[in-house]
């Protein structure tokens, strides 16, 4: 006989295992399912808020990744976990104001994100190690991801790159440390470099000015 597997009540989660911007994740995923009337917590709202909450690391792993090769990707991806989500069973009446439920799809990103504090070397499960959780998974969440080109691997070496040398998790606010200047900044050397700056025709005295200053 197959038994039947059993949502875990969202009150029933360790937060303490989680850095201050993955519990604020999950809360507002919480939030959104309950404001859309629907009792049970998916990966959909997980990944909806991480792009809503914490879009600077986001937007850095999805350049590093270079998924579809577009800036308009976070959006996009919106657009779509839209679709998704408003397609999550609702719940009506008494039942729209009780407790609220993980999906067995997004227990099993929860476990997997927090085994990878392992290999990582981490304390607490970070935002991008929810990323990864996700992206492992084989719902229609992951399978997006994987249509996108965000992978496993890819996500691997891109949270590497963010994090920086021998730099894991061990504190709560972890987040913030991460390679500000490029998370919150433009390279323009870079995208000189790549030729995706239209040269400066011209304006010798301001470039002049410039110089000078």
């Amino acid at each position: 006989m197959i038994k039947r597997r059993i949502n875990q009540p969202l009150k029933t989660m360790n937060f303490n295992q989680y850095t201050i911007k993955a519990q604020e994740v999950i809360q507002h995923a919480a939030q959104m399912a309950q404001a859309a009337q629907q009792q049970t917590v998916e990966t959909g709202h997980v990944l909806k808020a991480l792009l809503e909450e914490d879009p600077e690391t986001s937007a850095f792993l999805l350049r590093k990744v270079n998924a579809a090769g577009a800036p308009g990707q976070p959006q996009m991806l919106s657009r779509t976990l839209e679709a998704i989500t408003s397609g999550y069973p609702k719940v009506s009446g008494s039942g729209a104001q009780g407790q609220t439920y993980l999906s067995n799809d997004l227990n099993a990103a929860l476990a997997k994100a927090q085994s990878l504090t392992k290999e990582f070397g981490d304390e607490f499960v970070s935002v991008e190690l929810l990323w990864l959780g996700i992206a492992a998974g084989k719902d229609t969440v992951a399978t997006l991801l994987k249509d996108n080109k965000i992978t496993e691997n890819g996500l691997k070496t891109a949270i590497k790159e963010l994090r920086g040398k021998n730099n894991p998790v061990n504190d709560q606010n972890a987040e913030a440390k991460y390679r500000s200047l490029e998370r919150y900044s433009i390279n323009l050397n870079q995208l000189a470099q790549q030729g995706k700056i239209d040269p400066v025709i011209g304006r010798d005295e301001e470039i002049r000015r410039v110089l000078q200053i």
